[in-house]
């Protein structure tokens, strides 16, 4: 199990490191392994990581130092992850957000279609000030969101959405 969740403001609102404990707080219940996050301007991420398959534990904050700019969260479990690491040449080592990094790179929005299993996903491009979000084909891995206004909050836990708009 693992659990993703954002905010992105198209006004004077920057989300603040209180905000982003208190959606780890309330979604954290389940005691997570790993938990990080990133702030800037008018966007915050964050991914809490439970060890659930061989490669969880190789997601980490240092994602967000992709040489590419962009920021990844995921909630994922991919299937066909070998595929995909022998069609972008990639080492086996990595973890899924990175490769979906790369396929993004590849694919843009169209990575999505490559992928099969149960997976949530974000990507922030500062340059371009564009979100990019996706989900499995099922519906398997739980996706909600709110919008009004000025403010769009998301969550693979309804509860990352309720911190912020409550």
């Amino acid at each position: 199990m693992s659990s993703i969740y954002g905010i992105l403001s198209f006004n004077n609102y920057q989300p603040t490191i209180a905000v982003v404990r208190q959606i780890e707080e309330l979604t954290g219940w389940w005691k997570p392994e790993s938990n990080y996050h990133f702030i800037k301007d008018n966007v915050a991420l964050g991914q809490q990581n439970l060890f659930t398959h061989e490669n969880a534990a190789t997601e980490n904050q240092n994602i967000f130092k992709h040489p590419s700019g962009l920021k990844i969260i995921t909630d994922a479990r991919i299937d066909n992850r070998q595929d995909l690491l022998d069609e972008l040449k990639l080492p086996a080592a990595i973890s899924n957000s990175e490769l979906i990094l790369n396929l993004y790179l590849k694919y843009e929005e169209d990575c999505f279609s490559k992928l099969i299993g149960a997976f949530a996903i974000a990507i922030w491009d500062n340059a371009n000030k564009k979100l990019v979000l996706g989900r499995d084909h099922l519906g398997v891995k739980p996706f909600s969101y709110y919008f009004k206004g000025d403010l769009f909050v998301f969550g693979t836990q309804r509860k990352s959405i309720t911190a912020v708009t409550e």
